[in-house]
């Protein structure tokens, strides 16, 4: 296995020049590791850049030593064609005062209406 760490400006070249030396089939994963525990208000650009890119490939099983993904959750009881899938909840532990920055209004395109998620 070899894993190479690499910011933004390059992360696609190097995924090129990996896959033309260790085949493309031999790509692992991308891993984003959050370099910067605080942001960086120096930048110019008003995008923060508190993470890099670690690049993993491999020529053997590819094992990261994970555990197996648990296929007790997933049924199929409507047929899907894709396949077995789970009802879950997607939201989020911290409500809108907690978290404000993960709380988005959607508005309806048809019907105009506003739907927030946040607290009143």
């Amino acid at each position: 296995m070899i894993f190479v760490s690499i910011d933004d400006h390059e992360a696609h070249h190097l995924r090129l020049l990996m896959n033309e030396t260790f085949g493309e089939e031999n790509f692992i994963c991308c891993f984003v590791w959050k370099r910067r525990q605080v942001s960086d208000n120096r930048n110019l650009d008003n995008v923060s850049t508190d993470h890099e890119y670690i690049v993993a490939y491999s020529r053997g099983d590819g094992s990261l030593l994970g555990t197996a993904k648990d296929l007790t959750k997933y049924d199929n009881p409507d047929n899907d064609p894709r396949g077995p899938w789970m009802s879950d909840n997607l939201t989020g532990l911290a409500n809108s005062e907690q978290r404000p920055n993960l709380h988005y209004d959607i508005v309806n395109p048809e019907t105009c209406l506003l739907y927030t998620s946040r607290c009143v």
